[in-house]
């Protein structure tokens, strides 16, 4: 199953920290929203137990620096909320490579089951 998503926040701004309690920023929120509201439109499957492997192709929103591992985090987390999957540890394999600038930024995410015969 392959999905485009929004452009995904940094870790760095997803979530945020005071009086020692974490939680999710503005940005992480309204990224979370979005991926639950893409989700539930392209009617994804739920893998309740299913060992997977995800493929995220990264497309930035301009030439700026930007470290693709600080994207993976708020993807995973936002689809797990979307009840994609019951939890992130699921993900046995996990592939990130950046691909060509569109604006405003997006991500192109596959998820596939990974049969036993491959572990």
């Amino acid at each position: 199953m392959v999905i485009d998503l929004p452009h995904p926040p940094s870790i760095n701004h997803y979530w945020l920290t005071r009086n020692r309690g974490r939680y999710l920023s503005k940005e992480g929120r309204a990224f979370r929203e979005a991926v639950i509201l893409s989700c539930y439109a392209a009617k994804l499957p739920f893998y309740d137990r299913e060992r997977l492997m995800v493929h995220i192709v990264y497309n930035a929103p301009d030439r700026r620096r930007s470290d693709i591992d600080n994207r993976i985090k708020p993807i995973l987390d936002a689809l797990q909320a979307a009840k994609v999957f019951k939890d992130d540890n699921q993900v046995d394999r996990l592939y990130i490579e950046r691909g060509p600038i569109i604006k405003p930024g997006k991500c192109q995410v596959g998820i596939y089951v990974i049969n036993d015969s491959e572990t």
